[in-house]
């Protein structure tokens, strides 16, 4: 499993290079973002870096015009958000990152998986929270005194 692009147990999994490869293919094939949407099922919320998550939510507003750098970098300009992502140079660079512009389709299944992972590593963690709570709870009950009568135990 790739860990932020490294072998790193410490951190959530993600994979930069493959979400700067998604926003790369589409910013030079605009007709990949159809397939990445319905096909792949990707969600701005599926990019583990906000920036990315900004520049495919503004991809996704502008589906029935023509997408490349220029009208991303003006969506996100006419949004007030384009210096969130870096300016127009970071999302010019965004094709740079791209292997095969023909694989976009597979670059958004490895950031849709890693997603899915996050999602699951969240509910792993909160069971484990609520876990730990409840034995704390236990604990602190059973240090509280209990009463001589009990319940379960019929009083003469």
């Amino acid at each position: 499993m790739l860990v932020n692009g490294d072998a790193s147990a410490n951190r959530r999994p993600a994979h930069n290079h493959a979400e700067q490869s998604v926003l790369g293919s589409i910013l030079l094939s605009d007709r990949l973002l159809p397939a990445v949407v319905l096909e792949v099922g990707l969600s701005p919320a599926d990019f583990y870096r906000e920036r990315y998550r900004v520049v495919f939510a503004a991809m996704l507003h502008q589906a029935d015009e023509p997408i490349d750098h220029l009208t991303v970098s003006e969506q996100l300009q006419r949004q007030g958000q384009l210096e969130e992502v870096g300016g127009s140079g970071a999302v010019e660079e965004l094709a740079g990152w791209v292997p095969a512009a023909g694989h976009g389709v597979q670059y958004a299944r490895i950031v849709l998986e890693l997603s899915q992972l996050r999602q699951l590593l969240t509910a792993t963690y909160e069971i484990q929270a609520e876990i730990a709570e409840r034995r704390q709870r236990g604990r602190s009950s059973s240090t509280t005194p209990r009463s001589s009568s009990s319940p379960c135990v019929p009083s003469d």
